[in-house]
């Protein structure tokens, strides 16, 4: 009892000691054994039980286990889906990325080749200028002559291009297709009147036989008429120059009913 009230007296008569001690201690020693009453911080509140976070299934869901782990399995299935889609995605950018390097390195190199031709042909025309070899020109210094013959559908310079082409022997593609195209029409049309001049009078079975034979081999040359004329039609400049194609099996019929009917002609003069 004597020492315990000699304690307390000890105590009450060292109180600031006690202080500038516990200061010290907290700066200079452990931090967790300083704190207590003359220690300013104040202790970590309490956290409860409920908001700690699960260990298992990486911490996702909430609830009892099986629902965790059913959550768990769901949030893994849709990573993973997540995971292939960017995937893909990123695929496909740099297939593209790919592609358009391709694209622009042979765009440049297309310019390349373009920019040296024309910087090629514009020295061998000075060099033939330096050479003196446009000196004597036909022509030389005087404006191009004004054509009475000019086409009002066909733009100034495409007139005057198929002039030079055929000043100098040579021709647009498509009046040389429009020549092939008119002989071999006129070509197949003699073979098929020729062919119709041997039918008889009235036409018998034998005769057709015969006819839808040349009509089967005539098919062929026919195919390669109509793609001369598609191709003549997207080449020549004047709409009205355009073609029809040429349709077999109507021709065939006109063929026959001028037979019939030159038939019947005869008949009534006969009569």
């Amino acid at each position: 009892m004597e020492l315990k009230i000699g304690r307390q007296l000890l105590f009450r008569h060292n109180i600031p000691l006690f202080k500038t001690f516990g200061k010290n201690f907290t700066i200079f020693g452990n931090v967790h054994l300083a704190r207590g009453k003359y220690d300013p911080k104040e202790d970590y509140a309490h956290t409860a039980p409920q908001h700690r976070q699960y260990l298992s299934f990486d911490g996702i869901g909430s609830g009892t286990p099986s629902e965790r782990e059913k959550q768990y399995y769901k949030h893994k299935a849709s990573t993973a889906v997540q995971n292939v889609y960017e995937h893909r995605i990123n695929k496909l950018n740099a297939q593209e990325v790919q592609t358009l390097i391709i694209k622009d390195k042979k765009r440049v190199k297309d310019i390349k080749t373009r920019y040296g031709m024309e910087r090629l042909v514009e020295d061998l025309i000075v060099e033939s200028m330096q050479r003196g070899e446009f000196d004597n020109l036909s022509g030389n210094g005087k404006p191009l002559p004004q054509r009475i013959e000019h086409n009002p559908y066909v733009d100034f310079t495409t007139h005057k291009m198929n002039q030079v082409l055929i000043d100098n022997g040579f021709a647009p593609e498509w009046i040389t297709l429009q020549k092939e195209i008119r002989e071999e029409k006129e070509s197949l049309l003699n073979d098929m009147s020729s062919v119709k001049q041997k039918l008889s009078k009235p036409v018998t079975y034998e005769d057709m036989e015969m006819w839808e034979s040349h009509v089967n081999k005539w098919k062929g040359r026919v195919d390669q008429l109509n793609s001369k004329i598609n191709k003549y039609n997207l080449l020549v400049p004047i709409l009205m120059k355009q073609m029809f194609l040429f349709d077999l099996h109507k021709t065939c019929e006109t063929m026959l009913k001028e037979h019939e009917d030159s038939k019947e002609q005869e008949s009534s003069v006969k009569s």
